[in-house]
C-alpha cells in the first residue's frame, strides 16, 4: 500500500435513492460533514476567553479541550453541542445577543452554588421578525430549557436590552425556571405576536425593574406561568389572545397584576389561581374584551376580596371588565396562603389538603366535617376519612375521569358508589358544579407537587 492524495478538487460520489442519476460532493465538503457537533455536555467560563484551543481548561474538573467542550461564550457553547445537549454556564459575566436555535439545555454549573452567572444584552433582532429586539436570549428553536441563570439589562429606559428571553415564531415547550431576569425595557419574558409559541413553562422566576411587561404572551396556547414573582412598571403578566393558558401561585407587583387582550380572538380557558395580587395599584386583574375567565382562588390583598361591582363589601385589588367579558374571582382567598396548603371554599362546603402531611378535612355548611387522609399513586387521589357520626367519606379516581365519591355508614351493610351528581351532592348539601371545581384543585395540587 503506498501513501497518496486527493487533490481539492476531486470528487466523491454520494449516494442517492434508487433512479436518481448519481451526483458527486467535493471531497472539502465530506470532511467538512465531520465536523458537525457531537458534545452532549459543555461548560462555559469567561476565565477561559486567553487559553489555546485544545487546553484543558480546569485540571481534574469535567472540561477537557478549549473549543471542543469548554468555552469562553455561551453562543460558540451552544453552537458546539449536539442537539438534546447540556451547556453549563459556570459563575461569571457574558455577552448577550445569543441565539438558541437548536433544542438544548442552558443552565448555571457550580458545584459550590454560589455566584452567578449572568448574561448581559445584546443584538436578537436578526434572530426575530423584531427589529426592535435586543436583549439576552431570543430562542428560536423548541424544546428549550434556561435554567438558574441571571439576565441583567442595562435598565428600565434603556434601548439595548429590550427584552430578557424573547421566544420567536411558532417555537415552544420551552423551560424557563430559576433565574433572575432584571432590568429590561420592554418585557421580561415575551413571545412573538402573531407566532404559535404553545406549551411553555415559566417557573420560579424572580423578574423585576422591567419597562413595560414582566411576562407577556401572544396568541399561543397551553402554556403555564407559576410560582414566579414579577414586578413591572406596566404590568406583571399579559396575555393576548392566549387559549387555555394558566396562571398559578405567582406574587405579582405592577400597575396591574394580569391584563388580558383579545387583538386576534378570546382567551379560551384561561385559568387565574391562588396567586397573590395584593400590590398591583391600578387592578389586579383587567380584561379587555368578551372572554369568561376563571379567576377562582386568588388573594386580593383583602379578607373581603377584590374591589369590584360584583363584590360591595371588596377593598382589595381591583377586578375590572372593558367589555362584555366576565371574571370569576369567587370564592377568592382571604389571605396569603401557604404552598403546601390547598384550600378551596365556596358550593356549600371548605376542602383543606397539606401536601407535606397528607392531612384532609372537608366540612359543610350544614355542619358535617370528615378528617382523614390523602394519597396520590401514579396521577390517581385517594381520600379517606371519617365524620363524628362514623360515616365514611372515600374519594377516588384520575384526573382525566370524574372523581367517584364513596360513602359508607359505620355498622351498616349498605355501601353506595355515586359520581358527584345531584344525589351524591344533594346527600352532602353541595352545590351543582362543586365536582368540577374540585377536580380543578386537585389538579393545581398534582402540579405543585410533581413539578
Amino acid at each position: 500500500m503506498f501513501p497518496f492524495t486527493l487533490p481539492w478538487s476531486a470528487k466523491r460520489p454520494v449516494k442517492k435513492s434508487q433512479g436518481e442519476k448519481k451526483k458527486f460532493k467535493p471531497l472539502m465538503d465530506v470532511m467538512e460533514d465531520r465536523n458537525t457537533p457531537s458534545v452532549s455536555t459543555v461548560f462555559v467560563n469567561d476565565n477561559w476567553a486567553s487559553l489555546a484551543p485544545n487546553t484543558d481548561p480546569d485540571g481534574s474538573g469535567p472540561a477537557t479541550k478549549i473549543g471542543v467542550d469548554a468555552f469562553a461564550n455561551v453562543q460558540s457553547a451552544i453552537n458546539a453541542v449536539s442537539t438534546g445537549g447540556v451547556v453549563n454556564v459556570e459563575e461569571g459575566s457574558y455577552a448577550g445577543g445569543i441565539n438558541v436555535n437548536k433544542s438544548v439545555k442552558i443552565q448555571f454549573y457550580n458545584t459550590a452554588e454560589t455566584g452567578n452567572a449572568t448574561i448581559g444584552g445584546g443584538d436578537l433582532s436578526s434572530f426575530t421578525n423584531n427589529t426592535q429586539a435586543t436583549g439576552s436570549i431570543a430562542i428560536t428553536a423548541s424544546n428549550v430549557t434556561i435554567s438558574g441563570l441571571t439576565l441583567q439589562g442595562t435598565g428600565s429606559n434603556s434601548t439595548t436590552s429590550n427584552y430578557g428571553i424573547y421566544i420567536a415564531g411558532n417555537n415552544g415547550s420551552a423551560t424557563i425556571q430559576n433565574n433572575v431576569i432584571n432590568g429590561f425595557a420592554k418585557n421580561g419574558i415575551t413571545t412573538e405576536f402573531g407566532g404559535n409559541s404553545s406549551h411553555n413553562l415559566i417557573q420560579n422566576n424572580t423578574i423585576s425593574n422591567i419597562g413595560s411587561v414582566g411576562v407577556y404572551l401572544q396568541t399561543g396556547s397551553n402554556n403555564t406561568i407559576s410560582d414566579n414573582s414579577i414586578a413591572a412598571a406596566h404590568a406583571a403578566i399579559s396575555l393576548d389572545s392566549e387559549l387555555n393558558d394558566r396562571v398559578l401561585r405567582n406574587t405579582l407587583s405592577s400597575n396591574i397584576g394580569v391584563e388580558l387582550f383579545e387583538s386576534t380572538g378570546p382567551l379560551t380557558g384561561t385559568k387565574i389561581n391562588f396567586n397573590n395580587l395584593a400590590n398591583n395599584t391600578l387592578g389586579g386583574i383587567v380584561l379587555n374584551g368578551s372572554s369568561a375567565i376563571n379567576a377562582e382562588n386568588n388573594f386580593f390583598g383583602s379578607a373581603n376580596g377584590p374591589t369590584s361591582l360584583l363584590n360591595p363589601t371588596g377593598t382589595g385589588s381591583n377586578v375590572t371588565v372593558n367589555g362584555n367579558g366576565t371574571i370569576d374571582f369567587s370564592p377568592f382567598l382571604g389571605s396569603t396562603f401557604n404552598q403546601n396548603l390547598l384550600v378551596f371554599s365556596g358550593n356549600g362546603a371548605n376542602f383543606q389538603f397539606n401536601s407535606l402531611t397528607n392531612q384532609f378535612i372537608f366540612s359543610t355548611d350544614s355542619g358535617v366535617t370528615f378528617t382523614g387522609t390523602a394519597r396520590f399513586d401514579h396521577g390517581t387521589i385517594h381520600i379517606d376519612a371519617t365524620n363524628s357520626s362514623n360515616q365514611r367519606l372515600q374519594i377516588n379516581g384520575r384526573l382525566d375521569v370524574h372523581l367517584q365519591a364513596h360513602l359508607k355508614a359505620s355498622g351498616q351493610n349498605q355501601h353506595f358508589s355515586l359520581t358527584m351528581s345531584q344525589e351524591a351532592m344533594a346527600r352532602l348539601g353541595l352545590g351543582n358544579n362543586f365536582m368540577n371545581r374540585l377536580h380543578d384543585r386537585f389538579e393545581d395540587l398534582l402540579e405543585r407537587r410533581f413539578r
